[in-house]
Formats: structure tokens, sequence, C-alpha cells
């Protein structure tokens, strides 16, 4: 028969089990909360895009949008994980609109820093573009990006075919390509749509870019190929 104080001892070793949780996971979550917002919402961003010789509207550019995560310890890099990601077309008069968005948490040490979101600007013929903010973002919860209501000029594309293929190279960049492993290709079909055509293009010119042959297989698009064929020939642009 346990005596008052060996029942008192058990007791305590309970209790402290119990509180475990607490003791570990109270600190933790303050840290999360030092680290930077948890939870983040978008304003809504649109612009147009204009050809920078004649200044008119083009139509069907890829747009993507792109709101990258940096992690707040270690070298701070983000490996290509975003808070949000999407993409869309200008219609006939050049315009796009991306709608505002969210709650989206984060998970913890991470968070949105630098120069975001970024803006990635494609359409056959003429120079990819990736524009980011004009100035740093520095912390808050609510992202908006300055380059809203902006008209931004694309450049015919005059090089040769190794310098396109080097440009659509760097498309890559604008779909999270180089680590991401949560990355869903479906959030941004027009741009995926797109280099897959790309990829079809240079590989008849025998100028396949390496990042775009492994782009299908990055993008886990095996396995019902001919399903995901049909979804994304809905996205196409030409």
């Amino acid at each position: 028969m346990e005596t008052g104080r060996n029942l008192m001892e058990t007791n305590n070793v309970k209790t402290k089990r119990k509180l475990l949780p607490y003791f570990v996971g109270v600190p933790l979550f303050f840290v999360w909360l030092w680290s930077g917002p948890f939870i983040y919402f978008g304003t809504s961003i649109e612009g147009r895009v204009i050809d920078a010789e004649t200044n008119a509207p083009l139509e069907g550019v890829v747009v993507v949008l792109q709101w990258g995560l940096s992690a707040v310890l270690g070298d701070g890099g983000h490996g290509g994980e975003t808070v949000y990601h999407t993409d869309t077309i200008t219609n006939k008069d050049g315009n796009y609109k991306f709608s505002a968005w969210g709650p989206r948490i984060v998970g913890p040490f991470n968070q949105v820093t630098g120069w975001e979101p970024e803006i990635t600007l494609y359409k056959r013929g003429y120079k990819p573009i990736g524009l980011n903010s004009h100035r740093r973002f520095n912390g808050g919860f609510v992202l908006f990006s300055d380059r809203d209501g902006e008209t931004i000029k694309l450049e015919k594309f005059k090089g040769s075919l190794i310098d396109y293929k080097n440009a659509i190279g760097s498309l890559s960049t604008a779909i999270s390509i180089h680590s991401s492993s949560n990355y869903s290709w479906k959030k941004t079909p027009h741009i995926v749509a797109a280099i897959i055509k790309e990829r079809e293009f240079l590989s008849e010119k025998g100028l396949l870019e390496s990042e775009l042959l492994g782009l299908i297989d990055y993008l886990d698009l095996y396995g019902d190929m001919e399903k995901n064929r049909q979804y994304l020939s809905g996205y196409e642009n030409e």
C-alpha cells in the first residue's frame, strides 16, 4: 500500500507529464509569432500589357503571380515554397486581374520577405520578363503589390533560336520548379501548357532546353498523361 509521500510523488510525476506539452508548446508558439505572421491575406492586383513598339494591347499574355516564402532561420532562402501562386491571361484589351485571396496559413519560421510578389509575363514571340515589387516588403499579414494598376510593355523577341531557348528556360522560375515539394501544377495551368508547347517546339528544332525536358517529370504529368493533356488543352493560348 502506497504511503502518503509516495502517492504525492506519483501524482507530481503525472502532473508534470500532463503539463509537459504546455511547457514545450507555449514557448514554441511564441517563437512562431516572433518569426513573423503565420496567416496572410492578399489584395487584388491588376494591370495592362502592351506591345513595346506599337503600344497596342496584347491579348493572351500569360501572367504568373507568385508570393514566395523565405526561411527566418538559416540562409533565408525559400527553395520554391510559396504562400500563394496562380496565373491568368490578358483579355483583348491587354488587361489582367488577380482577385484578392486568403487567409493562408504558413508553417513556423517562414515569412514573406524581399521584393515580393514576382510577376512573370510570357507570350509566344515576345521576350519573357519577370518583375518584382519596386520596394522591399518589410512585413505584415496583408500582402499587396505596388505594381497594381501598372502598364507593362513586352518587347518582341529578335534574337536567335539559341537565345530564345535560353529565354524560355528562364520561365522555370515562374512556376517554382527548383525544389518545391507541395507545388500543384494545376494552380498555374496557363504557363504549364505554354512551357510544354515550347518544349515540343524546341524539341522539333533540336534545341530542347534541359530544364524544360524535366518539367513534365517534375509536374508529375505521367500516370495519366492523356487525361492531363486534355486538362491543359483548355488553357492553351494559341
